[in-house]
């Protein structure tokens, strides 16, 4: 049987956030086929007659939507790497030892 290195296990902390962001990667691929939509007129018609399954977006709201998903993915990010450093850090793996990265 191979060892197991700590990256081969998940803090209940990164399964939290890697969901978070499976969710908030979901809201980015809806948000950007609202926004195709609306640029090609597909859901835009669609919103306007009441039969579309979200409405279409203003330039604008879509764009600041758009960068608030993205602002939230980073932060997400980081949080990621900092709950990494720290089960590393519980585990006793000290960063800079060793034959490189995990």
């Amino acid at each position: 049987m191979a060892c197991l290195k700590a990256r081969d296990y998940l803090s209940e902390e990164e399964e939290e956030i890697l969901r978070e962001l499976r969710a908030l990667k979901e809201e980015l691929r809806s948000l950007r086929g609202r926004m195709k939509g609306a640029r090609f007129g597909g859901l835009a018609g669609r919103a306007r007659e009441g039969g579309g399954e979200s409405p279409a977006l203003e330039p604008g709201a879509a764009t600041a939507e758009m960068e608030k998903l993205k602002r939230a993915w980073r932060e997400l990010e980081a949080r990621l790497k900092r709950a990494n450093a720290h089960k590393l850090a519980l585990l006793g793996h000290v960063p800079g030892e060793g034959s490189g990265p995990l």
